[in-house]
């Protein structure tokens, strides 16, 4: 087992990657707390989520990456408090639900105007909110922005000054590209 944990620690310790430390530090822990198995070392270390490497191709086949806001509190959250070297411009964040429904969206604590792109189920945009203010901050005046409501399944948030949001129109479709499915995905959201 200590072999093991060595030929492990030194290959993670060559991608020289912060999160690959912490996992040291995790696989570490985990051996002096209790009596970690082989097993269990390889599901730390291989077993990614793949929905942190999820991507979106769009209709001119460029790729953006995604996160996912699956929770309430992810989808409370959105961007407020994200800085623009937090969220490229080839980002997106995707507002992931089990039904159909009225989706309104406000912009407090935020840092950067967004484009909002509504979606329907297979991900095709159903409508469009461009260059939403962003409101530094909760306090009003001055009013925080909002977005009209839309009723829509999905919703997609890019920065407005990204140029692959401004290549998406109304009627476009997009491609999921991740190892989970989107009906993967619900099933595991849904009450």
């Amino acid at each position: 087992m200590r072999i093991y944990i060595h030929q492990i620690t030194k290959k993670l310790i060559k991608k020289r990657n912060s999160k690959s430390l912490l996992m040291i530090a995790a696989s570490i822990l985990c051996l002096t707390l209790t009596s970690c198995t082989k097993q269990t070392l390889l599901e730390l270390f291989n077993k990614r989520d793949p929905l942190e490497t999820a991507k979106i191709k769009l209709p001119s086949g460029e790729v953006i990456r995604v996160k996912l806001a699956l929770t309430e509190e992810e989808k409370t959250k959105g961007l407020s408090g994200v800085s623009e070297n937090q969220f490229k411009k080839d980002e997106g964040l995707l507002f992931f639900y089990s039904k159909r429904g009225r989706r309104s969206f406000w912009m407090p604590d935020t840092y950067f105007p967004l484009d909002l792109f509504f979606l329907d189920k297979k991900l095709k945009i159903v409508d469009i909110v461009r260059n939403l203010p962003n409101h530094p901050g909760f306090q009003e005046p001055p009013p925080i922005p909002r977005a009209r409501t839309v009723f829509a399944f999905h919703v997609l948030e890019m920065r407005s000054d990204s140029h692959l949001a401004k290549k998406l129109s109304h009627g476009d479709q997009l491609q999921w590209l991740s190892s989970i499915s989107l009906s993967e995905i619900e099933s595991k959201i849904r009450p």
